[in-house]
This record gives structure tokens, sequence and C-alpha cells, in this order.
């Protein structure tokens, strides 16, 4: 049976396929592979797609990278899902838009399109779709993405890596497992955790979360920190977040006024905070500020990636300090740093440690830009980054309160 490719990493037996496949010669982009099984015998179908374009350097892409499509421009283009049952891409494009639950923009269905037609070239997309055609008597047993050769450089890839597909690609996706006797999506957080409480009173709740755990509710989240508290202590309100992987230090408001009086404490960096990070090696430099701009790709959410601010990039900064070398059980040398963020974007200071213009060591235990790309949620490893204290005012009382909380992970 095949997994959902985007909340499972990839098999055994696609990793060993993945390692035989015939590559193109000077061949840079994704490649992509299908394990098909059929009673005794085993088969494995690949797919490539290119990486058709790129600026040598981050700072040089300009111009929009997430052009609008409108229905019309959409190519006349046909899918079989596993039961052969038969859509179109403007069809299901339609589908899509039309089932979310709050309507999109002209512009954001416009994207949305754009995203489908990028999503035909994704090889997990190519390879379902040649098995359901082709292969319909083989089952699917196993798929894998990885990246070959150099990546663009305003994202953060690593050759060799695992990455699950585009994220873009997912309703295609969908579609096309229908009747392939695929797993289910399995959700984000199964189940409730832990959750120690720092300090209570009236305004303010602080907890120390764990790795594994989201901040708030979202479409795929069964659990959230806020919804575990909201049983305990009622209506909270969120003033800030952790990514789900990111333990640490989180904060939330009992009242309106509170929300509102830390909300703007934060949008004015009137809170100083310090995460601490384990590092997949040592950085060149012992200290330092970094600073690249980011933004999301649309294409491939929850990726972020480097972008100049012609090209829709965000100010974003980071100052570090390396706290000490650790020699680990392996025989290899990783570094733990404070990281003091002067901005709060989305996944910065995740990509201003891995990527090449920053400190180019990931985050130990990051599968989204770490060099072990999926294969780290195998790991048993969470994500080795902690906020490890806050400072900032109370919303009500205006005096300093301050709060500390180690990880685990520097113990190592």
């Amino acid at each position: 049976m095949i997994g959902f490719p985007f909340s499972e990493p990839p098999s055994k037996e696609a990793r060993e396929a993945a390692g035989r496949a015939p590559a193109p010669a000077g061949f840079r982009g994704r490649a992509g592979v299908l394990v098909l099984r059929r009673g005794p015998e085993h088969q494995a179908l690949y797919a490539f797609e290119p990486l058709l374009s790129a600026p040598a350097r981050w700072e040089d892409l300009h111009g929009a990278l997430w052009p609008e499509r409108l229905e019309p421009e959409m190519p006349k283009v046909e899918l079989v899902n596993g039961r052969g049952e038969k859509a179109s891409l403007t069809e299901l494009s339609r589908r899509f838009l039309s089932g979310r639950s709050q309507p999109l923009s002209a512009r954001h269905a416009g994207q949305w399109r754009e995203a489908f037609c990028r999503a035909i070239s994704s090889p997990t997309v190519r390879l379902l779709l040649e098995r359901n055609v082709a292969y319909r008597g083989w089952e699917p047993e196993g798929s894998a993405e990885w990246w070959v050769g150099a990546p663009p450089p305003q994202e953060v890839r690593w050759p060799g890596a695992f990455y699950p597909p585009a994220r873009t690609a997912a309703p295609l996706v969908r579609f096309l497992l229908e009747g392939c006797g695929s797993g289910p999506e399995r959700p984000l957080c199964l189940g409730p955790m832990d959750l120690p409480v720092l300090y209570e009173d009236q305004d303010l709740v602080v907890v120390n979360k764990p790795s594994g755990l989201p901040s708030v509710p979202g479409t795929r989240e069964v659990w959230s920190a806020k919804r575990l508290l909201e049983q305990r202590f009622g209506s909270l309100f969120a003033v800030h977040r952790l990514d789900m992987e990111t333990s640490g230090i989180l904060l939330f408001a009992r009242n309106q006024e509170a929300a509102s009086a830390l909300g703007r404490a934060f949008r004015e960096r009137r809170v100083r905070k310090r995460y601490r990070a384990l590092l997949e090696g040592v950085p060149a430099q012992s200290r330092g500020t970094v600073a690249l701009p980011l933004a999301a790709d649309a294409m491939d959410l929850p990726r972020h990636m480097v972008l100049p601010p012609a090209a829709g990039g965000k100010e974003a900064a980071t100052r570090f300090e390396t706290a000490s070398v650790l020699k680990c059980a392996d025989g290899r040398r990783r570094a733990l740093v404070d990281l003091l963020p002067e901005t709060g974007r989305t996944h910065q200071l995740r990509i201003h440690c891995a990527h090449p213009a920053g400190l180019g060591c990931p985050i130990e235990g990051d599968s989204i830009y770490g060099s072990q790309g999926s294969l780290a949620l195998r790991s048993g490893r969470p994500l080795c980054l902690h906020m490890a204290e806050i400072e900032f005012e109370h919303p009500a009382e205006g005096r300093l309160m301050h709060f500390a909380a180690e990880p685990g992970f520097g113990r190592l």
C-alpha cells in the first residue's frame, strides 16, 4: 500500500529504487520514482522534472514568480484515477476552487490555476497517471521525490535529499490515488501532549510547548496548544506562534485587552526572544547577523525562500552566537547556537541557519530545510529548535516579565 506522499517519508523500497534512478547526464531538478508490485514481481517507474532556468544569485531574481492564469489558458489535459474515472485539469481546478470553505479572490484563484498547470510536470503526478493508464494491474507500493544537482539560489535544497512533492500538487495527487488502495492522510498531531504551564494570571498563560504540537488549530491539526489550554482556561488569544516542530516558550492572552497590548509589543519589537538551536555542523563564524529577506513559496507551502524585496521578499534579520561546540555520539561536531531574531518571519531561523548565504548549517532534525530532507522524520529526533527565553512588559501591570526554559538537546 502506498502512503500519502505529503505526510509520509519514502518507504525503504522507494529509497532503494531511487538509488538506481537513470538520471539524464547533467540533469538538475526533481526526480521521482513509483514502485509497483504484481504478485511476486516488482518494478520501478521514473520521472524527471528539470529546473528550466534560475539566476546565478538570489539577488538577481526579479519579477513575479507566481503569474496568474485565467481558466481558458489552462492546457487540455485529462487525468485518470485508480478507478479509471477521468477528469480534465480544468474540471479538477473548478472542483478545488468551489470546494473551499472561503472563496478566493480572482488573483489567488488565478495563482491556483497556475499551480495546477505546474503540477502536471510533478514527477509524482506523472508517475501516478502512468500507473493508472498503463499499469492498472500493478499495485503502487511506494513513491519518492528527491533533488538532483545544485538547487536554485533562492531555495534551500540538498542534492540527494528526499522531499514531498510540491504542496500545490496535492489536489491532483489525491484524485490520482483514488482507487489505488492508498493509506489515509495522517493528521499532523495524533493526540494530546503534556503541556507544562510556566505561569498564569488573569491576563496571561505561559507554557513550554513540546515539539510536534501545533500552536493553534489548522486544517489538518486535530490537537493544538491552544485547544489543550482552552479546556482548562477557557477562551484564549494567540499573540505569537511557534512552528509545530519548534519547542519552547509560548504565550497566550486571556482577554482582548491583553491580546491587543501584547500584539503591539510584538509588532513594535519590544519583546526580546532567544532561541537555542543544535546545528548539523559548525558555522564558519561564531557570532554575527544574518540578513536575508524572505517570502513564502506560494507553489510549495509551508516552504519559504530567500527573495530580494523587488521580487516580494520581506526584511528578515537574525543575530547569532555560538554557545558551545559538541562532539556527538556519531563523531560529528555540532554547534549549539543562540538565535536572537530581530524580525519574526515564518521559518526565519530555519532558513537563516540552512541557506548558504546564511550560516550554511541546517538545524538538526529539520525535515524541510535540513540535509536529510524528509528522512529526518524517520530519525526519531525532533527539530532541535527551542524558544529558550522571552522578556516583555506585562500587558496590564507594566512590570517586566522574564521566562526561561532550556531545551533537552543541549545535553547531548
